[in-house]
């Protein structure tokens, strides 16, 4: 009798928890699809539609639309610093323009990308030295934030054929510096594909092809940043030491997107109906469905890890009711108790270390309005010598303990 009663509270317990929500629906402006997420650090959510960019500070509970010159947007990129590019079709007439913000989309600048065509899947990716602009069979960047720009050809067709074009996906960057493309090749025979940089982009090399009839395919690192792919049925991943490309089967027949978090938990979705999601523990050899609280054809398909441990997963937004990995915990502080004086200034900024947990700081950068950091004499943690600046607007970042705080200061002449 004792053995019945613990077996039924054991399976009453495991029901309970079997059946909790995995997901939560998010209610989008106008009821609108979404094209593209970012989150930043502090939590700020922002989505991609067809008719603009969106920000959320409270979970997306509430919406406020970004007033930028957008005909159609194409992409948007986080880094991680917590800065924001929205690439977008500025003009009917097949201008190209990024948007990108230093203050959590408080403000955004604007500059043009010189393209003349039209952009087929066109993505846009950033780091410490440059801003990518990738579509059809070009990679754009700049150094200097749209002052100069150069490009490379990725993949060059031999004998192209009209629509012959590379439907990019992703690209990823290691902690090498080394960039790594994921693109379906629309020619015969028809496959996706793996492009490797070690030259931030001015040349490319295939070093992974997977047959594929679709343009379904996705990329992502593990924490070894071992490159993982998922084409058609199949789950790819790089084994390094054998130099070899091996593989999985999917649960779906069609996998759609491919997420890692920091502790190698593999989720993908499915390109049939729209809400099959699944898991893997163990590298992807085996799979369990996390679809609680998704309906049938439900319009999902892309796949989307926050910094601050969230799952969410798109085109009808839904965010995991839980977090699924416990982030690091480095926090951005950007309240008023963090500031400078004199602010504006000419030559002397001065940091009350009062401000900081244990008045310890441990580095402080300078950048200009358009992320370049400036080359400042930082006379000690609290007295800075700005005489070199020209007048303008900056931005300071502290860091102090396990938070970072940023702040904005005027230096007139």
């Amino acid at each position: 009798m004792k053995k019945m009663f613990l077996l039924l509270i054991t399976i009453v317990v495991s029901l309970s928890v079997f059946s909790q929500d995995f997901w939560s629906p998010l209610q989008t402006p106008n009821d609108e699809n979404v094209h593209s997420i970012g989150v930043t650090k502090t939590g700020i959510t922002f989505i991609g539609t067809s008719s603009g960019l969106y920000k959320s500070v409270d979970d997306g509970l509430n919406w406020t639309k970004i007033d930028l010159e957008i005909y159609n947007l194409f992409d948007l990129f986080i880094d991680k610093h917590d800065r924001i590019f929205v690439l977008v079709n500025d003009s009917n007439n097949l201008s190209y323009a990024v948007h990108y913000s230093l203050d959590e989309g408080d403000e955004f600048n604007k500059i043009q990308v010189p393209y003349e065509g039209y952009f087929y899947n066109s993505r846009v990716y950033a780091n410490d030295s440059y801003i990518y602009v990738y579509s059809n069979d070009l990679v754009y960047k700049t150094s200097d934030f749209g002052v100069s720009w150069s490009n490379s050809c990725v993949y060059h067709f031999v004998e192209p054929k009209p629509g012959s074009t590379l439907s990019f996906r992703k690209m990823l960057e290691n902690k090498n510096g080394e960039l790594f493309l994921y693109s379906y090749v629309n020619e015969e025979p028809k496959r996706a594909v793996v492009f490797k940089s070690v030259d931030k982009g001015d040349t490319w090399n295939i070093i992974g092809e997977f047959r594929s009839d679709r343009h379904v395919i996705d990329m992502a690192f593990n924490s070894d940043e071992t490159p993982y792919v998922i084409c058609s049925d199949s789950l790819y991943y790089f084994n390094e030491i054998a130099s070899v490309w091996e593989s999985y089967s999917l649960p779906f027949r069609w996998g759609y997107s491919l997420a890692i978090d920091i502790n190698d938990v593999i989720y993908i979705t499915d390109d049939l109906d729209g809400s099959s999601i699944a898991k893997s523990i163990d590298g992807g050899e085996n799979w369990e469905p996390i679809t609680n609280n998704i309906t049938q054809n439900s319009g999902l398909g892309n796949l989307y890890i926050s910094p601050d441990g969230y799952l969410y997963v798109y085109n009808r937004l839904h965010k995991s009711t839980n977090k699924i990995f416990e982030p690091v915990q480095v926090e951005i502080n950007t309240c008023s108790e963090f500031s400078v004086y004199p602010n504006p200034t000419t030559n002397i900024i001065n940091i009350s270390t009062e401000q900081f947990p244990n008045n310890e700081i441990s580095s402080i950068t300078i950048t200009d309005i358009s992320g370049r950091e400036m080359n400042v004499n930082t006379v000690n943690n609290a007295r800075i010598d700005i005489s070199n600046l020209n007048e303008g607007t900056y931005i300071i970042t502290v860091s102090a303990g396990n938070k970072v705080y940023r702040s904005k200061f005027l230096v007139m002449r």
